[in-house]
């Protein structure tokens, strides 16, 4: 569970029973120790195999890509649970693009492309045929 720090409740870390506080780049959470469930379902196979191998892509990369893939991060901005807005790193932006290029059959890319505004769908047209 996120929380925002206030003036009652500041940074918390460290665990206290079985709840766990801490804070990353995307802000504060409390999250409950457990055990965590691996189902190794097909899918979710395939999935880590995508990301371990834009992982390597990511790793191969020259100290130029990656400072172009940074430079595209820092103009993605995605919002978490709480409302907060935050931008991606080089390796978050690197990985977001490669993942959505892999899962509709496109090609890598090693070079950040260009960014462009996300544009809104503001009309569709559906014909029907029979079979």
């Amino acid at each position: 569970m996120k929380y925002v720090p206030g003036l009652m409740v500041g940074q918390l870390s460290g665990s206290a029973g079985s709840s766990t506080a801490s804070r990353n780049k995307f802000g504060s959470y409390f999250r409950t120790r457990n055990v965590p469930v691996n189902p190794n379902t097909t899918r979710q196979s395939l999935v880590r195999s995508q990301f371990a191998s834009i992982s390597q892509g990511w790793r191969a990369l020259t100290s130029a890509q990656r400072a172009g893939w940074t430079a595209l991060g820092l103009q993605m901005t995605r919002q978490d649970s709480q409302g907060v807005t935050y931008t991606l790193d080089g390796n978050q932006a690197y990985q977001s693009v490669n993942r959505n290029l892999n899962t509709v059959g496109g090609t890598a890319l090693s070079n950040a492309p260009a960014y462009s505004e996300p544009t809104t769908l503001t009309a569709l047209t559906v014909t029907a045929t029979s079979i």
